[in-house]
Formats: C-alpha cells, structure tokens, sequence
C-alpha cells in the first residue's frame, strides 16, 4: 500500500464529504476550507514519516445521562469528540486503505459489515436461502450466531498491526497505522469541568472514521476453522439476526413486527385528536413506516395468512391518519395519500432487488445465486433467469427464487429501464394504479 501525496482538491473533497455538526472538538475548529493549504501540507508530511500527529491523538468524553439515577455510572452514555482535523486526515487514510483492500481483494466476500453497497438485507438474503436450501436438499443446517461484546472497545493493537502486516500494509503506511493506534488519550468533560487525560490501551477510537474498517479488517478472519479454542454452543429454536428473528418459518419475526406496530398504532390514535389530519401522514413515515419496510423482502414474502395481522394493523392506521370510519375501505384512502400496502411494498422492494441482480451490482457471492437463461437457438436477449426447482414451501418464498419468478414475468418495457431510480418510481406507479381498478 502506498501513501500518495495528496492535494488541496482532495482535502476539500473530504471536508464537502463530512456532516456539519454543530459540536466543537479539542482544537475549537469549526472552519476548515478556510485554513486547507496548510493543512495539507501537515497532511503529507504525516503521511511521508509515517507519523500521525500527537495532538489529534486526544478525545474529548462528554457523558450522556440516559435514565434513572445520576449517581449511576451505568446510566450514562459516553461520547467521544475527535479533532476535526484527525478525521480528514483520517478519511484521507480509509480512502487508500479502502482502495487496497478492494484491488487485492483481501475481505472476505461474506462479510457484508461496513462495506459500502452492502446492507444487512444482502447478508440476510445469503442467510436464509442458505438454511431453505439444505432442507430442499433434506440436509442439516447449523447456524453459529456469535455476539461480541465491546468488541471496538477490546480491540487488541498488536494483534490488529500483526493482521496488517500478514495483508501487506507495510513500510510507511503500517508506520502511520501504528502511530495512529499509540499513545492516544482521552479525558471527561462534564458540566464545563475538564478532567484528566488518560491513556487508551486497547480499542479502536469511538467516533473515528477508520474504526469500522479496522475492526472488519481484524475480524476478516473469523470465519476460519480453528480447533484451538472450544465453545459449548448453546441451541435455540429462534435467534435475531441483524435485526430479524430467524426460526423454521419467520413467523416469530412476523409477530415482533405486529407487536411494535400495534404500539405505534395506540400513539398514532392518541394524537390524531390533537393534531391536524394533515400531519398525521408524516407520523405514518417516520413512526409506522419503517418498521414495515425493514428487510421486508425477507419475512414477508410469505403466505397471506402469515402476514394478514400486518396488512390488519397497517388499514387500521390508514383509517386514522384519514378520520375514517372502522369499516371504510381502504383503497381509495391508500390512493389519496399514494401510500403503498405493505404486499405492494414487499412486491416492490424484491423488484429492487432483483433489478440489481439484472444489471450485476450485487455483492459477488450474491450475484452468483442468480443466473441468467440463454436461449439455445436465439439471438434475442432474454432478461429472464433460471428459476430453481425447490421441494419446500419454505424455499419456494425465498429471493433466489420467488423473486426471479416475479422478475421473469415483468413487462419488457419496464426490463428495458437503465436507472433504478426510474424503475422504482415506474412500478410505484403500477402498483398505485391498481387502487382504481
């Protein structure tokens, strides 16, 4: 890996990139364009000595009461401040480092934490068909779901550098890494009072930018088989996994999803009294919404009967943020609003999905569960894919299959969309139509 000088351009690309805060650090600095010539000159010479500077080295801890009693430390949230200037030098750093983990593709294609253009519905799609598949195939399949507790916060640094190493961030660039995890300090800022500096030992910085790459990148490894270390491995009938409680059916997620959802629907019922019919949509965005659409494309894709609690939950909303009657249809309410149902939802996301799957924008791993049919005989391009023969209902609704199922009979006008963007708001306007038919 190798440290290129960098330039002002750069540095005010990664300023532009940043979110505007209003909090202050260490230093006090809230403008950096202004001073950008010197700083990138301060810049380079860390990157050329492989030195990173001392006095970006300290964080500043507020701590954040969250409930109960103040005399508690248990119940505050540290937050940890870093100069400002240390995360621009820091994202100058992650770009390279990015870089060269992607050339020499050293992560392992299973590790969807951290990595841009990959969510946790990519990881739970790779997941659960997985498990479906083994029990098509009449096969076990054992699941190990390891919860890591403080992990940034117990990071070891000699272990991480020594990983570092064995991948090939050597000469300056390991110099530059090592001084950046040494010598770090950090003191408690409470109520305008500024405590000692103490040494960090072990973990990565909390709030730093190269924290989640780091520890993906000490963590790469993990999947490897070691009979060194012997666990007893407790077995269970559900487990939640990236949020989503994964068991035989998916239905104890189905249930979790109804019980936050009925919560939101009592609050959403208390103020419709008090407020104008006309904000109570936006209470349905940020309230009710999202707790709809999380990996939908996962648990919902399933029998009507499984989700019809859902679909009950999300009407008797829709008739409260409109002051309609319990028994009024909901087709015209949805249409007014231009509000999806939640099976139109499901149906559109898997949509996405399987646009990416179209165009090769998947993970790898991903992208190879879908391949594409060619016609023997035709030179006419074909924009379906082979669909899988599946014994089990339980695969039968997974997106390796259900989802080229719905894919191979689009309309080809809608195939022929180029930008996803398009696409989406094409079929939205699909599924909205069918309101009036």
């Amino acid at each position: 890996m190798f440290l290129s000088p960098i330039d002002e351009c750069e540095v005010i690309s990664v300023v532009n990139g940043c979110k505007s805060k209003p909090s202050t650090d260490f230093d006090d600095i809230d403008l950096i364009t202004s001073i950008v010539k010197p700083i990138t000159h301060i810049f380079n010479l860390s990157f050329q000595t492989g030195t990173f500077p001392e006095k970006m080295n300290i964080a500043k801890v507020i701590p954040l009461f969250k409930s109960g009693s103040k005399n508690d430390f248990n119940n505050y949230r540290p937050i940890s401040l870093l100069p400002q200037l240390s995360k621009i030098l820091e994202k100058l750093y992650s770009n390279k480092l990015n870089t060269f983990t992607k050339t020499c593709d050293i992560l392992n294609p299973c590790q969807y934490g951290f990595r841009g253009e990959m969510s946790t519905t990519h990881a739970l799609v790779k997941v659960v068909p997985e498990i479906t598949n083994s029990l098509n195939k009449r096969k076990h399949s054992i699941d190990v779901f390891i919860d890591l507790q403080k992990a940034f916060d117990t990071l070891d640094h000699q272990l991480l550098c020594t990983k570092l190493e064995f991948y090939g961030i050597r000469g300056v660039a390991y110099q530059w890494i090592r001084s950046y995890l040494s010598n770090r300090t950090q003191y408690v800022s409470y109520e305008g009072h500024k405590f000692e500096l103490l040494p960090i030992q072990c973990g990565v910085p909390q709030g730093s930018i190269l924290r989640p790459l780091l520890f993906t990148i000490y963590v790469n490894d993990m999947c490897n088989v070691s009979k060194l270390l012997k666990f007893t491995i407790q077995r269970v009938q559900a487990t939640k996994f990236l949020g989503v409680l994964i068991d035989e059916s998916l239905k104890n997620h189905i249930n979790m999803v109804k019980s936050k959802l009925s919560k939101v629907a009592s609050v959403i019922y208390e103020v419709s009294h008090c407020i104008d019919h006309s904000s109570t949509p936006i209470l349905y965005c940020s309230l009710f919404l999202p707790h709809l659409m999380y990996c939908c494309e996962i648990w919902g894709n399933t029998y009507v009967t499984n989700i019809q609690c859902i679909i009950l939950i999300q009407k008797r909303v829709i008739r409260l943020i409109h002051g309609a009657n319990r028994w009024d249809h909901t087709n015209n309410l949805f249409y007014e609003y231009r509000i999806l149902k939640f099976n139109y939802i499901v149906e559109l996301k898997t949509f996405i999905f399987m646009f990416d799957a179209y165009h090769n924008v998947l993970p790898y791993d991903l992208q190879q569960l879908f391949i594409k049919y060619i016609p023997l005989y035709s030179a006419r391009r074909t924009h379906k894919f082979i669909r899988e023969n599946v014994r089990i209902n339980m695969t039968a609704i997974t997106i390796p299959v259900l989802g080229v199922k719905l894919w191979n009979s689009l309309n080809e006008s809608l195939v022929s969309i180029m930008s996803k963007y398009t696409f989406k708001r094409h079929y939205i306007n699909i599924l909205i139509g069918k309101y009036t038919m």
